[in-house]
C-alpha cells in the first residue's frame, strides 16, 4: 500500500485541471483568478477578504476596479485583472438553454449583466417554444438617462434565431427601476411591433440596484402564460 494517497501532494491548480473546479468554493476560485499572493498575505486570504467585503460572487462582479482595489494585497493590477474576469463572465451569462418562465427568473438571469452599469444598456432574451434562452443579446446603448428601444433592432435577432418569444430589460444607473412614460410608451409600441410578426412579447424589465420593475406585472403587457410543450424536443 502506497504511504502517500493518491493527488495527496496536488496543488489547487493542479486540482482544477483534474476536477473542472466542480468542487471550489467561491473563495478557492477566486484565489486562483487573483493568482499569487503576496509577502504578507496568501492569494485565499486576500479571496475570503473580497467574498466578505462584498457579500459574495454577485457583489464582486458588480464592483468597480477602484473599490476592489482598496482591498488589502489587491492592488491597482489585481483589480483590473478580477475585473475583467468578472466582465467576461457578465457577457457569457445567461448561457443558452436557461428556462425562463417568470419575471424573476429573467432578472435573476439578467442581474449581473446590468447592475453596475453606468449607462443603460437595453437587453433582449429570446426563447424557444420550451421557454428556453435561444439568445441573448445587447440591443442598444444609451445614456445615463436614457436607451432607445428600436423594434426592427430587436425583432431582427428573434427572427433569424427562430425565438418564439422574448423579453427585454434595461437598467437604470440612479439605482431606482420606477419605469418613466418614455419606458412605458416603448414598450407599448415593442409589444405592437412584436404581436403583427407573431411573437410575444413577454415582459420588459426596468432594473435598478437588487430590484427590478416588471411591466407585465404593472398591466403594461399581458400576463406571462406557461409555455407551449414541444414533444419533438
Amino acid at each position: 500500500m502506497p504511504l502517500n494517497p493518491p493527488f495527496a501532494n496536488e496543488g489547487p491548480r493542479d486540482r482544477y485541471a483534474r476536477t473542472d473546479g466542480r468542487d471550489f468554493g467561491d473563495v478557492e476560485l477566486l484565489a486562483l483568478v487573483l493568482g499569487t499572493g503576496t509577502a504578507q498575505r496568501s492569494s485565499r486570504t486576500i479571496a475570503a477578504d473580497l467574498v466578505d467585503r462584498f457579500g459574495g460572487p454577485a457583489g464582486i462582479a458588480v464592483a468597480p476596479v477602484h473599490a476592489l482595489a482598496q482591498v488589502h494585497g489587491v492592488g491597482p493590477a489585481r483589480a483590473v485583472r478580477l475585473h475583467a474576469a468578472c466582465r467576461l463572465s457578465r457577457r457569457a451569462w445567461p448561457r443558452a438553454g436557461r428556462v425562463i418562465r417568470s419575471a424573476d427568473q429573467a432578472w435573476l438571469a439578467l442581474r449581473t449583466t446590468l447592475e453596475g452599469l453606468p449607462v443603460e444598456e437595453l437587453h433582449a432574451l429570446y426563447l424557444d417554444a420550451r421557454n428556453r434562452i435561444r439568445l441573448h443579446r445587447r440591443v442598444s446603448v444609451g445614456t445615463a438617462r436614457f436607451t432607445f428601444v428600436d423594434p426592427p433592432s430587436v425583432l431582427g435577432p428573434a427572427l433569424a434565431c427562430g425565438a418564439t418569444s422574448l423579453l427585454i430589460a434595461h437598467n437604470h444607473p440612479s439605482g431606482d427601476p420606477e419605469p418613466s412614460s418614455q419606458d412605458i410608451e416603448s414598450t407599448r409600441r415593442l409589444a405592437l411591433a412584436a404581436r403583427a410578426v407573431g411573437l410575444p412579447l413577454l415582459d420588459h424589465l426596468v432594473t435598478g440596484e437588487g430590484c427590478y420593475v416588471s411591466l407585465a406585472e404593472r398591466g403594461v403587457l399581458g400576463p406571462w402564460t406557461e409555455p407551449t410543450v414541444s414533444t419533438t424536443g
